[in-house]
């Protein structure tokens, strides 16, 4: 099927509202000792691609003297939040175009009606990316932009969410990278490879009616109740160990990380509510390797499933592989950056950062900034928060209990962390003097990371 089950999350419904009203639909859940079988599609004939995943999907692209004025005109409009391409499709008498996403070195251009992408780099390139720009469900590319391969380079990482629903939630990731001449290439982070590898690590055990997720042969969360269908239904509703009904992937200090919450049943979407995490460090040229898996609890289901917050509430989920659990991110609405009216998309200077524990939210640490000018930020490395005179770089600590500087300068005016009359850098909760312009290239990375939106 062209459009990965015709937007499954439809036909789950009504196959629900089948199941409901119909005496035909019977259940057998596997017998004791079995596994699940393991299911993670062939990912051909995805809506962005019409067969097979290529490896890459970009040209370079020299635009004509209209495009390039086209262009010029979209890059000096910016970009616009309330941007809508349906809405601007129908509107639109022919091909036009419209900045979605920047980072310090990169601009993403949308391409309407067709729904492609232009990328412009630094040095003014410009590449065709042969690729839907938006999903279904008007859910934009997200760019990150960071030395991934350590080469001294930047890469620009564009996370694609793929589609979302009543059961579905799947992203798939660009790699804007050069090659050993300098050209630019747009690499497919390709599931054929990191799906495989994380479904080696986990399995589903069978004992008593009930599935158990298990992680290299260690029990990941609660068992879940089966209820199979038989088997003359449609495949993909039988019971089995999903593992591409949930993937997201994002950067963590250095590494791609791709997460893969199991399910059991796609009809009902339960699971074991875990995510099953693995890194892989990025070599170059759209090139990966396996490395660390870790499983987590799903931030959605230990903070957003219970009534922890109001809607009303600021709240941020701070989710990293590399934490035993996600943390979340709180703010005061006095501490909104503009317009405080707004109910989404809010940023601040000042929050609180919060783990769980036995159902009550533990302050591990506060973050507060001084001015307007400086919201808070995030970037693949951990939270930012920055003045005219410093800039720091928290993360929590390896048991959760404390916030400490990851990394942060403060100029030869202040001393907010230690006495100094200097410059110095604060790296792990120590401070060491460093020259003027060792500040300015730390203090910069401010600059290049994104704000913090609740």
């Amino acid at each position: 099927m062209k459009l990965k089950v015709l937007l499954r999350s439809i036909t789950l419904a009504l196959t629900i509202a089948a199941a409901t009203t119909s005496g035909s639909i019977s259940y057998a859940a596997p017998a004791a000792g079995e596994t699940l079988e393991k299911s993670y599609d062939g990912y051909e004939g995805w809506w962005l691609f019409d067969g097979k995943i290529p490896d890459e999907i970009a040209s370079k692209y020299t635009p004509d003297q209209k495009t390039k004025s086209l262009l010029d005109q979209a890059e000096k409009k910016g970009i616009d939040e309330s941007f809508v391409r349906f809405k601007a499709d129908a509107e639109t008498d022919g091909t036009y175009y419209q900045q979605i996403a920047e980072t310090k070195s990169f601009k993403l251009f949308y391409v309407g009606p067709d729904n492609k992408m232009i990328l412009k780099t630094e040095s003014g390139d410009y590449l065709f990316l042969d690729s839907a720009a938006y999903s279904v469900h008007e859910v934009g590319p997200k760019c990150t932009e960071y030395d991934l391969d350590e080469d001294g380079e930047n890469e620009l990482a564009m996370n694609m969410h793929l589609l979302h629903g009543t059961g579905y939630s799947e992203d798939l990731m660009y790699i804007a990278d050069t090659d050993n001449k300098g050209d630019w290439h747009v690499y497919i982070v390709n599931p054929m490879v990191y799906m495989p590898e994380i479904a080696g690590h986990t399995e589903a055990r069978v004992s008593g009616g009930e599935a158990t997720l298990y992680v290299d042969g260690k029990k990941e969360g609660d068992a879940v109740k089966l209820e199979n269908y038989k088997t003359d239904v449609e495949d993909y509703l039988k019971d089995k160990l999903y593992l591409e009904s949930f993937v997201e992937i994002d950067i963590f200090d250095g590494k791609l990380w791709v997460g893969s919450r199991p399910v059991f049943n796609q009809v009902y979407c339960y699971g074991s509510e875990m995510i099953v995490w693995q890194a892989f460090s990025y070599e170059g040229a759209g090139k990966m390797t396996p490395e660390d898996v870790v499983t987590r609890r799903s931030a959605y289901y230990l903070y957003h499933d219970s009534d922890l917050f109001s809607p009303e509430d600021l709240y941020y989920d701070w989710v990293n592989p590399n934490f035993e659990q996600p943390l979340i991110i709180t703010a005061d609405k006095k501490d909104i950056i503009g317009d405080k009216e707004k109910s989404y998309n809010v940023k601040t200077m000042s929050c609180k950062v919060s783990v769980l524990k036995n159902g009550k939210l533990e302050t591990i640490g506060e973050i507060n900034g001084g001015s307007d000018k400086y919201p808070i930020t995030i970037s693949p490395d951990g939270i930012y928060i920055a003045d005219e005179h410093s800039m720091y770089l928290y993360e929590p600590d390896p048991s959760l209990k404390k916030l400490v500087i990851k990394d942060g300068v403060e100029d030869n005016t202040i001393s907010s962390f230690s006495s100094h009359k200097g410059y110095i850098r604060i790296r792990g909760d120590k401070a060491e003097n460093i020259t003027k312009n060792e500040f300015e290239a730390v203090y910069g990375r401010y600059a290049d990371t994104t704000p913090l939106l609740f």
